[in-house]
C-alpha cells in the first residue's frame, strides 16, 4: 500500500473500519479522537504475525486520518476486556516506510503498553455488534497411534455459531454433518 501524505479532510470511518477489516481481519469497534490522539478499538484481533497487522493497520489510518492526528492508538479489546495497546507515531512511521533510514538514525515507531484511559476522548465512530455469528466450514477430528488403526479420522461440515447477550456474555455452538471418517474402525470393551 503506497503511503501518501496526509489527506485534506476527515475519513468516511465505515469505509475506513471495513479496510481494516479486509487488510487484517480484525473489527473496529469504535474510534476515538482527543486532540491529536487517534484510538482505534479492535474487538477480538487474533494474529500470527503482529508485527505486519499493526503496519496494514497504520497504513490505512496514515492514509485517511484527519490531518491533525499525530498519534494512533490501537486498543485491542476481547470478550469485553482490555488487553494492551500499540500507540504509533504517524510521522515516524510514515518516514520508515518511506525511505531508508541508517539503524543508528532508527526510532521505536510502534510501543506496546498496557491498557491506558483516553481522557476526554469523543467517539467519532462506533460499529454495533451483530447479535448473532456465524460461519461455516470444514472441521476435522483425528486420533493418532490407537490401537485400533494408527489413524483414525473424522471431516465434518460445520456451523459455527455465537448469540451475543451482552459485551461479556455469549453462547457459542457448534453444529458438524459427518462427510467421511473412519471411526467405525474404533472398537472398546
Amino acid at each position: 500500500m503506497p503511503y501518501a501524505p496526509r489527506p485534506a479532510q476527515g475519513p468516511n470511518w465505515t469505509a475506513t473500519a471495513d479496510d481494516i477489516a479486509r487488510q487484517t481481519g480484525w473489527r473496529v469497534g469504535k474510534v476515538e479522537q482527543s486532540g491529536r490522539d487517534l484510538r482505534v478499538t479492535l474487538l477480538d484481533p487474533q494474529a500470527t504475525y503482529w508485527n505486519e497487522h499493526v503496519d496494514r493497520v497504520a497504513a490505512v489510518l496514515n492514509r485517511d486520518a484527519p490531518p491533525e492526528v499525530d498519534r494512533f492508538t490501537l486498543a485491542y479489546r476481547e470478550r469485553s476486556v482490555d488487553l494492551a495497546e500499540h500507540v504509533i507515531d504517524r510521522d515516524t512511521w510514515a518516514a520508515e516506510q518511506t525511505r531508508p533510514i541508517p539503524p543508528h538514525e532508527k526510532l521505536e515507531t510502534v510501543i506496546a503498553r498496557a491498557p491506558e484511559p483516553m481522557p476526554g476522548a469523543a467517539k467519532i465512530f462506533e460499529q454495533p455488534r451483530s447479535r448473532l455469528e456465524a460461519g461455516a466450514g470444514l472441521d476435522v477430528v483425528y486420533t493418532l497411534g490407537g490401537q485400533d488403526a494408527f489413524a483414525l479420522y473424522q471431516l465434518s461440515a460445520a456451523e459455527r455459531l455465537r448469540l451475543w447477550i451482552r459485551d461479556d456474555t455469549w453462547v457459542r455452538a457448534k453444529l458438524r454433518l459427518r462427510l467421511i471418517d473412519n471411526y467405525d474402525r474404533f472398537r472398546t470393551t
